[in-house]
């Protein structure tokens, strides 16, 4: 028998070259990347910055003592108008899961729409999924109303909004570092329990009354966020195989999107039922949007810690 040498078998260490070569892509995929969701952070605040004046432009001001006396539009039709802006993020999921069966190229050639079923009924992505619902139900409200209620109702210009927006940045940035450090010491499952929380609690204090409690709960919700998406993302990355993890990230992401569609039409519909348009309008929906679904969090303690895992 002849045994032939097959060089693709070789265990000899890749050369200095070779690593700089890759070093110089992973560089430069980073770059790309970073451009994307930086753009993509400009453009998602563009449909909500102008809510309040479509509102206004559309609607007609009541005597009432009501949130649509105030802006226009009845929070039900700005909640439902907020939540068809996220059902429209669903329309690229198809993709998603083909990603993983049959190559990237593949699937942007031909857009096959098969998949997102095979992991539907995973112990792990229904509690991944659970957690994803408990975020878009209290950041679909969170960020979309932020705007009406601060410059329909406390009277806020659209310039000093911005200037909220540009300097969350800041408090942004901090939740991210913070999350790093947190998610080291502490493990995924506890920043993720304790980012949810203080985007619950720090979202309730911006519609709490008041342009001070509005801005430090705005300012203080972008840093949670920061502080919980982060490990929420690599958890729900670590978590599935690489086989079926576009799949399971697209079902984690309809969770989110039909949460945040609840969120925004039950957070809009006791907005109706609230009959006054002084600055604690929007306290009441809040607490009862917000506060209730916290508990899921429990269920945070039946996952592994998902640094701690390999998986193939």
């Amino acid at each position: 028998m002849v045994i032939t040498e097959r060089p693709w078998l070789s265990l000899t260490k890749p050369s200095s070259s070779h690593k700089e070569q890759t070093s110089e892509r992973a560089k430069r995929v980073t770059s790309v990347l970073f451009l994307v969701a930086l753009f993509a952070g400009f453009a998602q605040f563009g449909a909500v910055t102008s809510l309040n004046d479509v509102a206004k432009h559309f609607g007609n001001v009541t005597s009432s003592a009501s949130l649509k006396s105030a802006v226009g539009l009845s929070g039900s039709v700005l909640g439902l108008g907020l939540g068809l802006l996220r059902v429209a993020s669903l329309a690229s999921l198809p993709l998603a899961s083909l990603a993983d069966r049959f190559g990237r190229k593949k699937v942007l050639r031909r857009t096959m729409t098969i998949g997102l079923v095979a992991t539907s009924l995973a112990p792990r992505l229904l509690i991944v999924a659970s957690i994803a619902f408990v975020v878009g139900v209290i950041s679909g409200p969170a960020n979309g109303f932020a705007f009406v209620y601060g410059e329909g109702i406390l009277k806020l210009s659209p310039q000093f909004s911005a200037f909220i927006v540009t300097l969350s940045a800041l408090t942004g940035l901090a939740g991210l570092l913070l999350s790093r450090a947190f998610a080291k010491k502490y493990g995924r499952r506890i920043t993720v329990a304790v980012g949810v929380l203080a985007t619950a609690l720090t979202s309730t204090l911006a519609y709490s009354g008041g342009k001070m409690n509005f801005v430090l709960g705005y300012m203080l919700g972008v840093g949670a966020a920061g502080l919980m998406s982060p490990a929420l993302t690599a958890m729900a990355t670590e978590l599935f195989t690489h086989s079926f993890r576009a799949t399971a990230a697209g079902w984690i992401l309809v969770a989110g999107v039909i949460g945040a569609v609840i969120g925004l039409g039950f957070f809009g519909l006791i907005g109706d039922a609230v009959h006054t348009t002084s600055a604690l309008s929007l306290r009441l929906p809040a607490i009862l949007t917000f506060i209730p679904l916290l508990p899921v969090l429990f269920l945070l303690r039946k996952l592994p810690e998902s640094s701690e895992m390999e998986l193939i």
